[in-house]
């Protein structure tokens, strides 16, 4: 075998392997959530032609959000968990304290939140809940709609041209 088939297969099967990933992942959805308490509201959905990485939550705790992204016939294209937005922890208080004793969490009664997710065409439905046990698949996801915990929101109805 020479070089340059070599340096052809190669490049054939990176582009095989890459393929179905720039399929899926045809940019970024942003979408802005308002929050009050345990109400969320929708504010804005965009879609920017790059591709951002998806925001990781590493740790996962009692009061996170959990998220769901469905098609118009609710089978579940993104699922995930974000950090409750109204629970904030680090470094609360000034003066020289002894280090372990400055980091707390403290509770905020609204705000607003980003959700950073790769777009799949398709994308429909966002469902914010806080349950840890709701299941993920499409069976599941019609019947949670009727659980009170869980909040659905339409995102055509923010739909915006997509970013140059």
């Amino acid at each position: 075998m020479n070089i340059n088939t070599f340096i052809s297969q190669t490049v054939l099967l990176s582009l095989l392997i890459t393929l179905p990933q720039l399929a899926c992942a045809a940019g970024t959805l942003l979408i802005k959530v308002r929050f009050n308490a345990q109400q969320y509201e929708v504010v804005s959905v965009k879609h920017l032609s790059q591709t951002l990485p998806e925001f990781v939550h590493h740790e996962n705790q009692q009061q996170d959000i959990q998220y769901r992204i469905l098609d118009t016939l609710d089978n579940t294209l993104l699922n995930g968990t974000l950090a409750n937005p109204a629970i904030i922890r680090g470094v609360l208080s000034e003066g020289n304290v002894n280090q372990d004793d400055t980091h707390h969490t403290m509770a905020v009664p609204s705000g607003v939140f980003m959700l950073r997710l790769p777009y799949q065409k398709g994308m429909r439905f966002l469902q914010l809940f806080n349950e840890k046990n709701a299941d993920s698949n499409t069976g599941m996801a019609r019947s949670l709609n009727t659980n009170s915990n869980i909040q659905q929101f339409d995102l055509l109805q923010y739909d915006e041209p997509t970013a140059p």
